[in-house]
């Protein structure tokens, strides 16, 4: 595997990102998004690693104020990041078949970009939703409370979004997660179950932050890595 450490300007921000080449493919196919909170891209290295040995090249980024890119979350939004991951999308030329796994807020995110561009597959690990009103709001200045606003994610615009998403999607998260509501939950099985095949997996014991958990369960490890290089090559 060969990888390589890239800064792309985004607007204001310098982004990093890193791809793990595979000798088959040299503009990536597979683009991460993490999650809100102490996320990187570093988080779904172990999933890229995998990847690569199927001959898939992997594009992971470091949203602004996370990781090593510039920038201030307090200043960021849904609206930036969406931004910034297709910022990083035309970078590096993935124009058709993407697949995109996303976490937590990064699973919003990866469905905000299934209904802009030609995306083949969605494999979301406890993806959140917000309401329309969130999506421009800064995360240091009106975002919070609008998230804790009961039931604010019903006002969502998820319906749209994948309204014509026509791909495969698999969706996983733990059986203990006490961040994302069961609602929403239910809401990405709905949607995701009109479009192509759909797979779901709720993983034993696990919490919220999935990928931090498991990367200490080695046998649980093993079965997700199959599952998903499976889910990706057939």
């Amino acid at each position: 595997m060969k990888l390589k450490d890239y800064k792309i300007i985004a607007g204001s921000e310098i982004i990093s990102c890193t791809i793990d080449y595979s000798a088959k493919e040299s503009i990536p196919s597979i683009i991460c998004l993490h999650g809100g909170g102490p996320s990187s891209k570093n988080s779904t290295a172990y999933l890229s690693k995998e990847l690569v040995s199927i001959g898939r090249s992997v594009v992971r980024l470091d949203f602004s104020g996370h990781g090593e890119s510039t920038g201030d979350i307090k200043n960021s939004s849904l609206a930036k990041r969406y931004f910034e991951a297709c910022t990083i999308i035309d970078e590096f030329k993935l124009e058709k078949d993407i697949i995109v796994i996303g976490t937590s807020m990064g699973g919003y995110i990866a469905s905000k970009i299934a209904s802009t561009h030609d995306v083949n597959k969605l494999i979301l690990f406890g993806p959140a939703t917000y309401s329309q009103k969130a999506y421009e709001l800064k995360f240091g200045n009106g975002f919070t409370q609008e998230i804790r606003r009961e039931k604010s994610y019903m006002d969502t615009d998820l319906d749209v979004m994948l309204k014509d998403f026509t791909g495969d999607s698999y969706l996983i998260y733990g059986d203990q997660e006490n961040i994302i509501p069961q609602d929403v939950l239910s809401m990405y099985r709905d949607l995701l179950q009109k479009s192509g095949q759909f797979k779901e997996m709720i993983i034993q014991d696990c919490p919220h932050p999935v990928h931090r958990w498991i990367k200490k369960q080695r046998a649980t490890k093993e079965i997700l890595l199959k599952e998903i290089v499976d889910f990706i090559q057939n």
